[in-house]
């Protein structure tokens, strides 16, 4: 919004502020109306706000960690044990050091970039959010493909080579790690007390 009021884009910012909070207001009248408050700042005030700097250090360093052993987790074309330990990690700093030169030189052509600024202040906010969830994660990815593009462009030799480049990236896990999520699903389709079930169903009268 600053970049906008700055440049005399006041629609933009205008605009860009309406997107930003529409969904957030209407989250907190949905809370309200049934009864409650958005408890989100109460929540960071108490678990990090009596702890100093050296705790929001700490945060942030398990929380870049453990993104970034997530995405190499899922990158490598084999099941990794656990959580992927260096593997993991160093495949998702490989990944995302690309995307982050990626997105460099579009920053520098540019000047700016509405996505990246999502991108860089989204890292940042998670960077020291206390609570780590996974489902937050799937909307940086669209950025972090397209810093990926954009680095494969730049050594790849263009825009013709590079989608295979992340083509290549997207189908190198699938074939192992892809079948063994399917045969999961097709496992988790059945309950996992079928016998016991069964056998209650025989053995015991149906008023039980």
């Amino acid at each position: 919004w600053t970049y906008y009021v700055l440049r005399g884009e006041r629609r933009q910012a205008g605009e860009s502020l309406l997107c930003a909070l529409a969904p957030v207001l209407a989250w907190k009248l949905w809370v309200n109306l049934n009864g409650a408050g958005l408890a989100e700042i109460q929540e960071l005030r108490l678990t990090l706000g009596v702890e100093g700097l050296g705790v929001w250090l700490r945060v942030a360093g398990e929380n870049f960690s453990a993104a970034l052993g997530l995405w190499g987790r899922s990158a490598l074309p084999w099941i990794p044990a656990g959580d992927g330990g260096a593997a993991a990690l160093a495949a998702g700093g490989v990944l995302a050091a690309a995307a982050g030169y990626g997105l460099a030189r579009r920053l520098r052509g540019a000047g700016y970039d509405p996505g990246l600024g999502l991108l860089v202040f989204g890292s940042l906010l998670h960077a020291v959010w206390p609570y780590w969830y996974e489902r937050y994660l799937p909307p940086f990815l669209p950025f972090l493909i397209w810093g990926l593009y954009l680095c494969a462009e730049r050594f790849a030799g263009g825009r013709r080579r590079a989608p295979w480049i992340l083509a290549a990236l997207a189908l190198a896990p699938l074939p192992v790690q892809g079948a063994a999520l399917l045969r999961e699903r097709a496992a988790r389709s059945r309950p996992e007390l079928a016998r016991t079930y069964s056998w209650v169903r025989e053995n015991t009268p149906p008023e039980s």
